[in-house]
């Protein structure tokens, strides 16, 4: 009896083991995501201007369903706003690279489809951009966009599914939102208030756990 016992502790040790192995584990994760992009306290005649991310995430999973991540992105932001009165149309891209920092909530480990929620900050750095005028005769004009701040920080969320194809890969879909806290440029001639960047976006996902 005692032997039957020692062999049902070995093997339960065994599998849990097992199991931790299994459940904390890092993932290098791709992303790509695309969507809408706008500034903050720009009212009235906005209009939808093409918002793209990619990038590269390492992702550590603990032994429960809490993780956290970090990882490096190319994001295009801008705006375009439509001037009613003067019949002109702003088109303005801004490139950044990217830094987000964040906390990942898986709700199941054990289905091949997990709902889960990231939450975190993020750091850029703008790169460039450029800007266009288009008057109502059609005639254009560009120029370099210009930012008082070139280092963008704000908070995101982001909610999905993860879909398990295997022991090393998974494939997720999401929706993104970005708010940013930093100021960009001023409205007005250096007045108050200022503008910061937002976006929302939906984006694919592939991970291969290392």
């Amino acid at each position: 009896m005692r032997k039957t016992y020692l062999l049902l502790l070995v093997l339960a040790c065994l599998f849990v083991k097992g199991n931790t192995q299994v459940l904390k584990s890092w993932y290098a994760e791709a992303q790509a995501s695309g969507g809408h992009s706008w500034y903050s306290n720009y009212r009235g005649n906005t209009q939808w201007h093409p918002h793209y991310k990619a990038g590269v995430n390492l992702v550590r999973m603990g032994g429960h369903l809490a993780g956290f991540g970090a990882g490096i992105a190319f994001s295009g932001e801008g705006v375009s706003k439509k001037y009613l009165n003067l019949g002109t149309r702003h088109i303005e891209n801004a490139y950044y690279i990217k830094v987000p920092l964040f906390a990942r909530l898986l709700l199941n480990r054990t289905r091949k489809i997990q709902p889960f929620a990231d939450a975190g900050m993020e750091g850029g750095f703008f790169t460039g951009g450029q800007s266009r005028y288009i008057q109502s005769d059609k005639k254009s004009f560009k120029d370099n966009t210009v930012v008082d701040n070139e280092i963008d920080l704000g908070l995101f969320t982001r909610l999905g599914v993860v879909h398990r194809l295997n022991d090393r890969f998974t494939i997720s879909g999401f929706g993104n939102y970005y708010h940013g806290l930093s100021q960009k440029t001023h409205l007005i001639g250096g007045q108050s208030p200022y503008v910061t960047n937002r976006n929302i976006a939906i984006g694919i996902g592939l991970a291969r756990k290392l």
